[in-house]
């Protein structure tokens, strides 16, 4: 029986398990993305990006220093509004990094 003109099923590819659990990932922070400006304080909201969640911490990315110590001055309020969210995955931590943005992103359109 040929079974060439059959779609796939998802995670069926060479790779196996490790493909589909990245892709599983990915979509989780990609529907945990859309919440998390929800968390952040206004001017946060564009920059700060979530990164991953595990071992009870949250990991952030900032463009720069300033929008850095924003994000830690305002890590009580977050970590507490993540918590009452997320209660199945609670954290007690923050791990904030800088991480420019290139500058063809920086700059506006013309």
């Amino acid at each position: 029986m040929d079974k060439r003109g059959q779609p796939r099923r998802l995670g069926e590819s060479w790779a196996g398990t490790s493909a589909l659990s990245v892709l599983q990932r990915a979509q989780a922070l990609r529907a945990r993305q859309l919440d998390w400006n929800a968390l952040l304080p206004v001017e946060l909201q564009e920059r700060a990006w979530l990164v991953d969640w595990q071992s009870g911490c949250l990991r952030v990315m900032c463009p720069g220093a300033a929008w850095l110590r924003l994000l830690k001055r305002q890590q009580k309020t977050i970590l507490r509004r993540w918590n009452q969210r997320y209660p199945d995955s609670a954290v007690t931590d923050l791990q904030a990094w800088i991480h420019p943005w290139p500058l063809a992103a920086q700059r506006p359109p013309p």
